[in-house]
């Protein structure tokens, strides 16, 4: 609790002071937001009322998210793992061509 009554005030003074320039942008949130509700909400309706009505379209589709999610993970994993093996690779051929000069320079 004393971290939010020490921050409270500088939190205030930074959302004064950014007032006027989040006002233009957050209007015309607003405004796509009033215009664009009376337009989607049919669809989004079926929609959700589709999904309810046959719960195997949201397993698959929970599956197909999670089978994506993995992925992102191995190739991430796979990046991480190809930058050491090159790190290394590198650090192997540089130490091999310091040996050749200082084996030729004796």
């Amino acid at each position: 609790m004393d971290l939010v009554e020490e921050y409270a005030p500088t939190l205030l003074t930074i959302l004064s002071t950014l007032e006027p320039y989040t006002r233009a942008p957050l209007s015309t949130l607003h405004t796509l937001s009033t215009r664009l509700t009376p337009l989607l909400t049919p669809y989004l309706t079926s929609l959700l009322n589709t999904l309810h009505a046959s719960p195997a379209i949201l397993s698959l589709a929970a599956i197909l998210l999670l089978l994506i999610l993995t992925l992102q993970i191995l190739l991430f994993v796979r990046r991480v793992m190809m930058f050491w093996f090159r790190m290394m690779m590198r650090l192997l051929f540089w130490g091999v061509v310091v040996l050749v000069v200082s084996v030729v320079w004796q």
